[in-house]
């Protein structure tokens, strides 16, 4: 059975739920935040710090900026531009394909549509070269930089991580023949803090055959190397997939709403729930280590159903005590590790 609650959103800021005596969940509302947005943040490229750093925003031209045009934008905690630096200024050719931060350098990486790769500290200076990589079908953060996974006749995984020589060192691996005819719309990086090879790895789901997916593992070793684990994961293509904040296990959805959770080697995949609709959430990761949860946004749905934007809160050691919260912002955003919700209004 699933409890359902509903929050107001006053008495919701700040607030814990339980979801176990041992699992609690906090929400925290920004109320105040001073961007100059004119649009939702789920329309947005986000970039963020899971360790607390400011918050890199990306929507094109539609930022209220003096100066005008095409600019990635920098903010604290408090939605206020950041002291050091507002922005970082593009020209109008460019845009960004995905962007994170290097959380063991404080860079901020850049993936534009141009196939180029931006390094910026704070202040908006360059810290390392730019570099021309194919443009890419998923790109992904590896904590220490970014895995790329592109097409350009043949598929293969492009790795550029920081080296303590002050450079980014990029790494190639060709990808095994089944991905000649599948594009993959998710893959998981396993950064080498956590991974039990201590090198960077990946995860790239495919479906080995019409209903039944398995999954690549790629390890970065001196020879990189790709591995089928030939698994047999039942309900279609899978669709998303988070790293708990501990690297200790993987939380992955299906294409027929089936929620798993398996161990960071796969030799144990637990079937949770099924989110019992064939729309698939626009966010899915985890909140702490016992919690997963995944986003679905009113627009999502057609008018006349009459669904509104829900977070959904589920229990990985009791799923049938997850919680369902309607009262959100139409349009959010939130963030993994702290779960903080950022919207526009």
């Amino acid at each position: 059975m699933v409890y359902q609650r509903g929050f107001v959103r006053t008495s919701r800021a700040g607030v814990w739920i339980a979801l176990t005596r041992e699992t609690v969940v906090r929400l925290i509302d920004f109320d105040d935040l001073l961007w100059g947005l004119k649009t939702g943040l789920s329309e947005l490229k986000v970039a963020y710090c899971t360790a607390g750093g400011p918050l890199a925003l990306y929507c094109g031209e539609r930022f209220d900026l003096n100066e005008g045009g095409n600019a990635i934008c920098f903010y604290n905690a408090r939605g206020a531009p950041h002291p050091v630096n507002s922005h970082i200024q593009l020209n109008s050719m460019e845009s960004v394909f995905f962007m994170c931060w290097n959380e063991c350098t404080d860079h901020l990486i850049i993936f534009l549509n141009t196939g180029e790769v931006r390094f910026f500290n704070l202040a908006g200076e360059i810290v390392a070269s730019s570099i021309k990589v194919p443009v890419g079908l998923l790109c992904v953060s590896t904590a220490n930089g970014i895995a790329l996974l592109v097409d350009d006749g043949e598929p293969h995984v492009i790795l550029l991580e920081y080296h303590f020589s002050g450079e980014y060192r990029t790494i190639f691996l060709k990808l095994p023949q089944v991905f000649q005819n599948q594009k993959p719309t998710v893959m998981l990086a396993i950064p080498k803090q956590f991974s039990d090879t201590g090198y960077t790895e990946l995860f790239i789901p495919f479906l080995s055959n019409e209903n039944v997916s398995s999954f690549c593992h790629c390890v970065f070793y001196n020879n990189p190397r790709c591995f089928d684990l030939r698994l047999s994961v039942g309900g279609g293509s899978v669709v998303h997939m988070a790293l708990s904040p501990n690297g200790q296990s993987i939380a992955f959805l299906v294409r027929d709403g089936t929620l798993c959770v398996a161990s960071r080697s796969f030799e144990d995949i637990t079937r949770l729930i099924n989110i019992e609709t064939d729309v698939m959430p626009v966010q899915f990761l985890w909140c702490g280590d016992k919690c997963i949860t995944y986003l679905h946004l009113a627009r999502q749905f057609d008018e006349n159903a009459e669904f509104p934007t829900r977070l959904t809160l589920v229990n990985v050691d009791d799923p049938d005590q997850s919680e369902f919260l309607n009262d959100i912002p139409s349009s959010p955003y939130f963030f993994p590790s702290v779960m903080v919700f950022g919207f526009f209004h």
